[in-house]
């Protein structure tokens, strides 16, 4: 049972190898509700699909495990709100019976007790205070309007005036009184409604909706953040190879002289906070950005690229003899804002002085290209054209199309090429920017010539981060993935047919621009993604992690390859991973981590065989042999195939309950790993097998004793789904999805 999936891999419809995100809600709803029901807790599934839905997509990371008390806050003070319709006449969806804080509770009990819980999160008893703490307020905010598209908002009018929202015909009469004004409703209110819900679609669930107050409900500020793609673990170069290439960096070079330069005792300030011109001339002359930001014709790095970036106009070169004020030099301005926004340099008592704390990242030619990295998003003001600025012409500037959003759009362009195992073709990247931002009806660019000038400023700012060192620009043959990822028409909104015929064209041949990350910019990087909380996973990063969270973050985020070399640097024992695969109490989840562990362990045989000689691992360990297939059933003895059919039973009946158990039963001639474990016995067998084996999960057995079999085996075709998978389309039918940003 996998805990993390990417966005796109939600639907049941085209799930993975491993299952969708649906497929584990539903097995997680049912397992949650079995425990509640069997300990006198009757539980809303309703409401504990909804809540793995929010950590799934509500949150940047979506680890379904890891719960931390401002996701209990923002999923009961936000996501519900928005998401949910609460009915007063609805049996399963009044506010009455959807007790969302006692499913948080019921969830993370459940989580806690399955040894699956993140080992990231906060204690179970913090999660369950901060639950019983927005208890009071939480049925408030359900009905808070601003918390309300017009699609709740109209239904829970018409269940107020005794309209059955359930039949069509009286709704529709409903919404012909609204359309005609005669309603009764308030038409401003209405009004408000749909224009916040118009710019939270366009501007996503990051940030407070216009007219809405500080945030949620409570005035707390949104709590809802932007779901980020799962990230491939990369390999950080050495920390000496990381030197030699900053030191080869003469825009890095710049920033640390106009550090030493300024020094700790400072230069002064004008009354309007720039540089003196005396001093504005020197450090331009000093820094040589009289040809451009870096030096015209110095390497960018020690190893010079196939192909370079075009610059911005604005940055070609500054002319210290010509400047009358310091805005007269941008180079030496962006070097100045680069390094205050990297807090380098600071102001005190109207002087520009050196931070002491930042002097030994100035001397760290690698730890001084994370700063500037980090603080890259910060610069849009000095790195796109704008009306306050002149441009290279020496005219007043016009607003970019990236501008906007450009922090979010660095972010997003750098995690892009974060992971990527081959360079990224320059055409993708643009149409994936092009699609998130420019597309935009609100912030995006309004005509060709608007996209034409956001693409060449795009290209600039790719160049600076050329010239800092970070990435890599050739020119070469796209990877045919990414031929095949145009092909599917991902990239290019519907209709836009020469959109779409121009973007294969860029990628044939081999003359095609593509950008890649340098060892240097993986590094740094990575510290901007973890710098704003995004996945950022690196091989190496895991090494002194304790093994619960080793083997859950491996599980969920690690290829083998990845895992392999990640299990190479831990400093653990043998020892602590047998207990940490002995704390997980789900079938599917225990027989995946030993999996996993058979496949990337050096010594992966020899450590099953461990596992098989321990009672409480045996099982699962015969299933994840079998699995793999360094054991043949016909090797077991008849105690371990005993325990390996019982072992099977209890890992597909948690993934899909008595009915999986019932459907594998009727299922003709599997050829499946578990097929061949099973053989031609009948279910009943299996089970009278199961029930003498001596399986440690005793609670699971006594499941398996009590399945009603003969009512089952009487159905035609495929049983019903799950309740879990009703409560999901109730769900969908009273709020629905709203929109997200494609990144």
């Amino acid at each position: 049972m996998r805990l993390l999936f990417d966005i796109d891999e939600t639907s049941q419809e085209d799930p993975g190898d491993d299952g969708s995100f649906e497929d584990v809600q539903d097995a997680i709803v049912r397992l949650v509700a079995e425990r509640e029901e069997a300990g006198g807790r009757p539980v809303n599934e309703f409401a504990v699909a909804v809540a793995l839905e929010y950590r799934h997509q509500g949150t940047e990371d979506g680890r379904l495990a890891l719960w931390r008390t401002e996701h209990v806050r923002a999923l009961l003070r936000e996501w519900f709100p928005r998401k949910v319709t609460l009915l007063p006449d609805d049996e399963e969806l009044s506010d009455e019976r959807v007790d969302a804080p006692g499913a948080v509770c019921a969830l993370v009990g459940f989580l806690d007790a399955a040894g699956i819980l993140d080992p990231r999160s906060d204690s179970p008893q913090a999660l369950y205070e901060a639950a019983a703490a927005e208890r009071a307020g939480w049925r408030q905010d359900m009905f808070d309007p601003r918390f309300m598209g017009t699609a709740k908002f109209l239904m829970l009018s018409a269940a107020e005036q005794g309209v059955d929202v359930r039949d069509e015909e009286a709704l529709d009469s409903f919404l012909t009184l609204v359309r005609d004004g005669r309603s009764g409703l308030d038409q401003e209110q209405l009004a408000q409604i749909a224009q916040r819900q118009h710019m939270q679609e366009l501007l996503g669930t990051d940030g407070p909706l216009a007219g809405a107050g500080p945030g949620n409900a409570r005035g707390t500020g949104s709590l809802l953040r932007e779901r980020t793609p799962v990230i491939a673990p990369v390999v950080l170069a050495p920390l000496d190879d990381l030197q030699e290439q900053a030191r080869g960096s003469v825009l890095l070079g710049q920033l640390a002289t106009l550090v030493h330069e300024i020094g700790p005792s400072g230069r002064s300030l004008t009354k309007t906070g720039r540089l003196r011109i005396v001093d504005a001339r020197e450090l331009a002359r000093r820094l040589d950005t009289a040809a451009g930001v870096p030096a015209e014709g110095a390497p960018a790095r020690t190893t010079a690229p196939v192909h370079r970036a075009p610059r911005l106009p604005h940055l070609r070169g500054d002319n210290p003899d010509a400047a009358r004020t310091a805005d007269d030099l941008p180079c030496l301005s962006l070097l100045v804002a680069w390094a205050t926004a990297a807090r380098l340099i600071r102001v005190r008592k109207g002087r520009l002085v050196a931070v002491a704390k930042a002097r030994k990242d100035v001397d760290d030619p690698a730890a001084l290209a994370a700063r500037a990295v980090r603080s890259l998003p910060e610069l849009r003001e000095r790195l796109l054209p704008h009306p306050s600025r002149k441009d290279g012409e020496g005219g007043l500037g016009e607003w970019s199309a990236l501008f906007p959003r450009f922090a979010d759009l660095v972010a997003d362009l750098l995690a892009a090429l974060y992971g990527m195992p081959v360079a990224s073709p320059w055409p993708v990247l643009w149409a994936t920017v092009r699609a998130a931002y420019l597309d935009d009806p609100f912030f995006g660019a309004d005509d060709d010539n608007s996209v034409t000038q956001a693409e060449a400023h795009l290209r600039g700012i790719v160049g600076v981060l050329e010239d800092l060192g970070v990435v890599s620009v050739t020119r070469g043959r796209p990877d045919p993935d990414f031929s095949a990822l145009v092909r599917s028409g991902a990239l290019v909104p519907p209709g836009e047919r020469n959109r779409q015929h121009a973007l294969k064209r860029a990628l044939l041949g081999t003359d095609v621009e593509l950008l890649d990350l340098t060892p240097l910019g993986t590094h740094a990087v990575r510290e901007l993604l973890l710098s704003l909380g995004r996945q950022s996973p690196a091989v190496g990063a895991l090494r002194d992690e304790p093994a619960p969270l080793l083997l859950s973050v491996l599980l969920d985020e690690y290829d083998t390859d990845s895992a392999r070399a990640e299990l190479a640097t831990w400093h653990g024992t043998t020892e602590q991973l047998l207990n940490a695969v002995q704390a997980i109490r789900l079938h599917s989840r225990r027989a995946a981590t030993l999996q996993l562990l058979l496949d990337t362990l050096p010594d992966g045989p020899r450590f099953m065989t461990q596992a098989r000689q321990d009672p409480e691992l045996a099982p699962a360990a015969l299933l994840a042999a079998t699995n793999t297939g360094l054991l043949d059933v016909a090797d077991l003895d008849q105690r371990e195939v005993a325990l390996l059919a019982a072992e099977s039973l209890l890992t597909v009946r948690e993934l899909g309950g008595d009915e999986e158990l019932l459907r594998g039963a009727r299922r003709p001639g599997d050829s499946s790993a578990r097929g061949r474990q099973h053989g031609s016995a009948p279910l009943t067998q299996m089970i009278d097998l199961a029930l003498a084996s001596g399986h440690p999960d005793t609670a699971g057995l006594d499941g398996l004793r009590h399945i009603d079999l003969a009512p089952l085996s009487r159905r035609p075709g495929r049983p019903g789904r799950l309740r879990a998978v009703q409560a999901r389309k109730q769900h969908r039918g009273r709020g629905g999805k709203g929109k997200r940003r494609r990144r």
